[in-house]
Formats: C-alpha cells, structure tokens, sequence
C-alpha cells in the first residue's frame, strides 16, 4: 500500500476511536434528567423511534455515524434496550434513503464542531458548558475520522485492495459481499461505497448479481462498525450490536441466493424513478437490501429486546 493511503488509514482509525472514547464520555456527562427525558419523549414508541434513526442518518449522511451514536446513547443510558433497537432500524432506512436524497456531508460537519468543542471545553467557566464541548469535539473528531478513511478509499484504479488474490472478490456472490462489508467498514459512506463499486464495474466487467451483492455487504459493513462501537462499553451495548450483525447476516444470505432477481429489480425500480445509470441501479441495490434489513429488525425488536 502506498505510503500516503497507509498514513491516511492510520490516521482515520486514530481519530475515530479518540473521537468514540469522547463522545462516550461527553454523553455520559451531559445525561442528565432532562436530557433523558428528552429522549423519552422523542422516542416514546416504537414508530418515534424508528423516525428518530431515520433523521438522525440522514442527519449526518452516515449510517455508520448513526449507528456509533446510536450504541453511545445506549451506553450513556439514555436509550433503553429495545428503543436501541428500533431507532437502528431507523438508522439502516435512513441510510438506505440517504442515497437518493441531497444532504450534507458530514465532512462538512466536523470541522465547525471541532471548533465549537475546543472552544467550549477548554475557555468555558461552567462545568456543563464545557462536558458539551467535550461532546461535540468527541463528534467532530470521529466524523473527521471517517472523512480520512473516506478519502483513503476513494474510488482509485490502482488500489492494492481492488485487486487481491486476482479479483478473488468478483468470483462469487458471497466474496462480492465479503467485499462490500470491508469497503464499507472501511469508508464509513455509503455513497463512497456506491462510486468503488461503480468504478470497479468500469474498470473490469462485474456480472450484475455480483455488484448487488457488493450492495448488501455495504449493509453488513455498517453493521460491523457497530461491533466496533460497542468494544469497552455496557454488556447490553455488545447484545445489540450482535443482534445487528445477527440480523443483517440473517437477512443478506436469502438475498444473496436471488442476487440475480434484486439486481433485476433494481434496474426496474431506478428506470422508473431516477433513471437507468449505473449509480442509480447501485443506489436501490442497496436501499433493497437495507430496508429488508431495517423491517426485520424492526419487527424482531420486541422478542429480541425480552429475551
């Protein structure tokens, strides 16, 4: 690997679990009764909840983003067990809808928090002002974070991951979603994993089963992130974060099986609406396989949640 996209990988993870380990301690700081009240009344029931995820991804344009929030507020206890729960199936519909709709980076978003942070947490006299500052620098650094590993992952033709094993990744529906987990966990974007995958279908011909394939491993990859995420925080953070990854496997093996029929569906579905170009057909590969996801976890909430 050249040595500037090592320095960039390198970086990327530094800055995203320093930024993890602060917004897991801002959280924790600045939870108190009306904060938790807050977030009772935002996420009263379930559908709330559910709406609350969706927003919240499209927020920061990341579902891996939403999804490490997400595991902070379980573990700062201002989310219960099964409001964790649907507020993810929130976070993977709105992921999935992020695709298809114009919002801001969260590029963009980190270096005006980052600011705000430092200069809340180290010239503010009060002691809440500044356990804030200390949350949205821990956010702002992780979102810088992702935006290095972003960038170290653009869609380039010469990257040394694109070609491992001889394209051992292109030769079968399984190794194509083997390979669009890492790529996602490693970009944290779901539009940056649309662009590689679209790059790649330029570069070298990808049967379509074997692109939507890649689509539904970018799913399992935001999945992954949330194991990440969940390392060192409550035992109740770890159970969801299995659940997650239970889940999202569960789901993406019968879709991988009709690989051929979702990709089929999603030419039809993006000749419709946004039109039959290669970053579209991606688009709703993923949408497919991320609303699936975001349903079943959605209606095994309950059971999961009591057992």
């Amino acid at each position: 690997m050249p040595l500037s996209l090592f320095e960039g990988a390198v970086g990327g993870i530094g800055l995203f679990l320093l930024g993890m380990r602060l917004l897991s301690d801002g959280i924790r700081s600045v939870a108190d009764d009306r904060v938790k009240n807050a977030f009772r009344r935002i996420t009263s029931n379930r559908y709330l909840s559910l709406l609350f995820g969706t927003l919240m991804a499209l927020a920061v344009s990341s579902g891996s983003a939403a999804v490490i929030f997400t595991i902070g507020l379980l573990n700062g206890g201002i989310l219960s067990l099964y409001q964790a729960i649907c507020v993810l199936s929130g976070v993977l519909l709105g992921a999935s809808l992020s695709l298809h709709l114009q919002v801001i980076p969260y590029s963009l978003i980190s270096g005006p928090l980052i600011l705000c942070g430092v200069l809340l947490k180290f010239f503010s006299r009060k002691r809440r002002r500044a356990n804030i500052g200390n949350l949205m620098l821990g956010v702002g650094l992780l979102l810088l974070g992702l935006s290095l590993l972003e960038g170290t992952y653009d869609p380039i033709d010469n990257h040394p991951l694109y070609d491992v094993k001889n394209g051992i990744f292109y030769s079968s529906t399984f190794m194509a979603t083997l390979f669009g987990s890492i790529v996602s966990f490693l970009v944290q974007s779901e539009q940056s994993t649309i662009s590689i995958i679209s790059s790649l279908e330029i570069i070298r011909p990808i049967d379509a089963s074997i692109s939507f394939a890649m689509t539904c491993g970018g799913v399992m990859g935001m999945a992954v992130m949330g194991g990440l995420a969940s390392v060192g925080g409550k035992f109740t953070a770890r159970r969801i974060a299995m659940l997650l990854m239970l889940v999202t496997l569960v789901t993406s093996l019968p879709l991988l099986i009709f690989a051929q029929a979702g990709s089929t569906l999603s030419h039809i579905i993006a000749s419709f609406i946004s039109g039959d170009d290669r970053i579209s057909v991606l688009s709703w590969g993923f949408t497919i396989s991320g609303s699936i996801t975001a349903l079943v976890l959605f209606a095994t909430g309950g059971p999961a949640s009591r057992f």
